[in-house]
């Protein structure tokens, strides 16, 4: 999952909570570069720049 900042205020907090609450599980979309690759692209630029 992912999460939401909405930050201090009593109202926010609420609004953000009562949004989450609405949500479809699964309606959201899975961010770019969310394929499991993270390590390799990092393997990937340390070997270019070291």
């Amino acid at each position: 999952g992912t999460n939401t900042l909405v930050g201090v205020d009593p109202v926010e907090i609420l609004q953000g909570a009562n949004a989450a609450l609405e949500e479809i599980p699964g309606s959201g979309s899975v961010p770019e570069l969310w394929d499991g690759l993270a390590a390799q692209r990092l393997v990937t630029v340390l070997q270019d720049h070291l």
